[in-house]
């Protein structure tokens, strides 16, 4: 989903020991892959966990031997269809698929299987969202905070065996972003000394906040519509940066509902006691990650 979150960031270090150092520590392969609904397939990325105390570099930490494929499973389980995957950027561990002219397709199960050298076989499962559309929305422009919201009112994504999750995701489209461009919370955030740069401690910048994610929806968070259509209304604190901006609505799987509602509670989003942080919920066996897929809709929005 062009990279719902900094997944690496969250999964590439793994504890050590209490006396500190790597004594002990054992690498796990990392998974990073997101397939969109009714559209070719997404990249998948390989790579390895590093001792806490390493600083992580991702050209030393990906994995270029393995052999990746995903699968599309019948109803029992079985396979129907095999797409191979290969090698195609050796500096992030990046698999492209091999060929083109396959979709995604929506509400069918397709596993993740990839033979790492040293590790064995990953695998991981995913039940593709519904694909839906937009019937409208209330606006091409919005004042940031102003009284009227973005609204979507889109047709429903069926999932099977639960309601549908949605969570909005914002892209700025600006060329290259300034700290002047971001809303009042971001730019309070990143620029404490009010001088139009991002501060020195402050551990990222701007191009890391390009695409943010707003918390999940569910049924308590849109309007349904007597036409069976729901409304969907824009968190303001999915918008980081005025001007022109991407603004998606996504149906996610349960493995993105996983990741999405337990990276949350990593970043604060909880009342945990003090120094209680859980584990990140993923669906990966014999390894670590995210192998999710959804659905989107999309329009571009200027936000003043």
């Amino acid at each position: 989903m062009r990279r719902l979150a900094p997944l690496l960031l969250l999964f590439a270090v793994a504890g050590c020991d209490s006396l500190g150092g790597d004594a002990g520590f054992t690498p796990e392969v990392v998974v990073e892959s997101y397939q969109l609904a009714g559209r070719p397939f997404e990249p998948v990325r390989l790579s390895r966990t590093a001792p806490v105390d390493r600083i992580y570099n991702a050209e030393e930490q990906a994995i270029r031997d393995a052999r990746v494929a995903v699968v599309l499973l019948r109803s029992d389980g079985t396979e129907e269809a095999r797409f191979p995957f290969a090698l195609s950027n050796g500096a992030d561990g990046r698999y492209d698929a091999v060929g083109a002219g396959a979709l995604v397709l929506p509400l069918r199960r397709y596993r993740l299987e990839a033979d790492v050298p040293g590790f064995g076989r990953v695998t991981s499962e995913t039940v593709v969202p519904d694909t839906f559309r937009i019937v409208s929305a209330n606006a091409d422009s919005l004042t940031y905070q102003g009284a009227q919201q973005f609204i979507f009112r889109v047709t429903r994504s069926a999932y099977p065996g639960r309601k549908t999750f949605y969570n909005f995701t914002t892209e700025t489209l600006l060329d290259e972003p300034a700290v002047t461009d971001a809303t009042p919370f971001i730019r309070s955030f990143l620029d404490q000394n009010n001088d139009g740069r991002v501060d020195d401690d402050v551990d990222f910048d701007l191009e890391d906040l390009r695409i943010s994610g707003s918390p999940l929806l569910n049924e308590a968070n849109y309007i349904e519509n007597a036409d069976g259509t729901i409304s969907i209304r824009l968190p303001w604190i999915a918008v980081v940066f005025y001007g022109p901006n991407r603004i998606a609505a996504n149906a996610v799987d349960d493995n993105l509902y996983d990741f999405v509602r337990s990276q949350s509670v990593q970043q604060g989003g909880s009342t945990l006691s003090p120094g209680e942080i859980p584990n990140v919920l993923d669906r990966v066996e014999n390894g670590r990650g995210l192998f999710g897929s959804y659905a989107r809709v999309e329009r571009r929005v200027f936000v003043a």
